[in-house]
């Protein structure tokens, strides 16, 4: 079995391998849900670059591959293990240095999960976080 997390803030999930679809009022948006920033999922199949994925909450849709981090049930075990937070902010800039004066690496919305790095205190209020692009 394949698993895959969400490597962007956020991601779309489709309902089918498409951006649209035809209803009757017309050509409309296929968008169904979304992946946050650290969310795992399990792929069911990957097709011309979308990926058919199933939720933890039970959702299952499509998103472009180019938006997860693709792994085995071994690697899923090992990212679930780490130590990992939820965004509670509205969304929090991840910064280069603990400082307003670091380089935006990331800005993650509310809900996104980050991997704290053990053992590293705060610093004037920031937090020490390891990205999946980090790996």
């Amino acid at each position: 079995m394949r698993f895959a997390v969400f490597r962007k803030p956020v991601s779309v999930i489709y309902e089918k391998p498409a951006f649209t679809k035809q209803s009757k009022k017309g050509t409309v948006s296929a968008i169904a849900d979304e992946g946050l920033y650290g969310m795992t999922c399990q792929v069911l199949g990957r097709e011309d670059g979308w990926a058919h994925i199933l939720m933890f909450y039970g959702y299952a849709g499509y998103v472009r591959e180019e938006n997860l981090f693709f792994m085995t049930e071994t690697g899923l075990r090992d990212y679930l293990s780490r130590e990992l937070a939820v965004v509670e902010a509205g969304c929090a800039d991840v910064l280069s240095l603990p400082a307003v004066q670091g380089v935006c690496q990331m800005i993650l919305p509310g809900g996104a999960l980050v991997e704290m790095v053990p053992g590293q205190p705060e610093v004037d209020g920031y937090t020490k976080v390891r990205l999946l692009t980090d790996r």
